[in-house]
């Protein structure tokens, strides 16, 4: 299929390099992939700016072309998701397999980071989109695999409690960028992790205390985001900010909080 782009629409010194990657892309693209171009100008006319300007954009179109393609398809290129949370639990595997779950939460990220990123590059975003976009993404991201890790120790160690029976969550509080909902495409996020009460776990023949459950929860996050796999990281997580920064302990109750500070 005869398809080609208009590379008078960047400076001359990227034009070459544009042009390798549009080659490159072209041999790895489906009939279906191209049509789907040809289909929606727009988006193919924003094409050299948004590469020049992202190797990280053009790299991943590049390797995975049925990426962009699902990306124009779905119509999530053109317009900002509605609801950050629903459209990744489509996207997460329902049977409780670690390792299909962390790729599919990488996999999602890298999507979205390419979806935020072109918008803001093509300028069909403003500044303030693009900021609210990735710390929703991250939120979304961090609700998901809080959840999962929860119901999967819950099921191994039992429902941490409060004394009078109420079940106790596990509370993310984000700090920094991620806080100030100004999150960018290189950040770490910031955060504190606590929970309501003391107590116990029920419901399994070993008892552990509240805090033994939510350390050992905030080590199986940490390590779920920051993990490196073949799909890369989730996020850094930077855990410093916390009571007594590194020396301190990974979570504590609301009533240590409020005596710490």
């Amino acid at each position: 299929m005869n398809i080609s782009i208009d590379l008078s629409t960047i400076p001359a010194l990227l034009q070459s390099e544009v042009s390798r990657l549009w080659q490159d892309y072209l041999t790895n693209a489906s009939h279906d992939d191209l049509l789907c171009l040809i289909e929606h100008p727009q988006i193919l006319h924003s094409l050299p700016k948004v590469w020049a300007c992202s190797l990280f954009v053009a790299k991943h179109c590049v390797q995975q072309p049925a990426l962009l393609t699902d990306l124009i398809e779905s119509g999530h290129l053109l317009s900002i998701p509605s609801n950050y949370t629903t459209q990744l639990q489509q996207n997460l595997p329902t049977a409780d397999d670690e390792t299909a779950f962390l790729r599919a939460l990488r996999n999602y990220r890298r999507r979205e980071l390419l979806r935020i990123a072109w918008r803001d590059l093509a300028e069909w975003a403003s500044l303030e989109e693009t900021f609210q976009s990735l710390s929703n993404l991250a939120d979304a991201l961090l609700g998901a695999t809080v959840n999962r890790l929860y119901q999967r120790l819950t099921a191994q160690w039992g429902v941490p409690c409060h004394a009078n029976g109420t079940p106790q969550s596990f509370i993310v509080l984000a700090l920094g960028k991620l806080g100030g909902q100004e999150l960018n495409f290189s950040s770490d996020v910031d955060l504190m992790f606590a929970y309501p009460e003391p107590g116990e776990t029920v419901g399994m023949p070993r008892v552990r205390s509240n805090q033994e459950f939510f350390v050992r929860l905030a080590q199986q996050l940490i390590h779920a985001l920051n993990h490196i796999t073949e799909e890369g990281l989730v996020f850094r997580v930077d855990m410093r900010l916390r009571p007594f920064g590194d020396s301190g302990p990974l979570v504590m109750s609301f009533a240590a909080m409020e005596e710490y500070y």
